[in-house]
């Protein structure tokens, strides 16, 4: 019985430490595993689904997607308020909707309709595009 209560502790400590962990969305990311920790509780706060890995080959910006109401969203994170502003005006330049916080930028990964801009208006961050 002493086994089998220590195979379930061990068991819920490697689940907690190998998934994701909520952060306050102002944290600012410094490598791939605290991009994936802000771009979780961005999507937790969304109730968007599904958060996977897209672009994660970068030292400063980390791309994710998720997916909530049929779309899909594209999350990316910035280690500094430069990439996050270079993100904000390209997407301006391309007059698309985005909300965006201090390290991250959230927009429909591709295309856009009145139903994405409904569910992009979920996530937290300020309203911009």
């Amino acid at each position: 019985m002493r086994t089998f209560a220590v195979s379930l502790v061990a068991i819920a400590m490697l689940t907690i430490a190998c998934g994701p962990t909520q952060v306050p969305l102002d944290s600012r990311p410094s490598d791939q595993g605290s991009g994936r920790d802000l771009a979780f509780s961005i999507a937790e706060q969304a109730k968007c689904e599904r958060l996977e890995d897209l672009e994660v080959n970068s030292t400063n910006r980390w791309t994710f997607t998720c997916s909530a109401s049929g779309h899909t969203f594209a999350i990316e994170v910035f280690s500094d308020t430069t990439g996050r502003d270079a993100a904000t005006r390209r997407l301006r330049d391309r007059r698309a909707p985005f909300r965006a916080g201090p390290y991250y930028v959230v927009s429909e990964h591709t295309g856009s309709d009145a139903g994405a801009r409904d569910t992009l208006a979920t996530f937290p961050g300020d309203v911009a595009g």
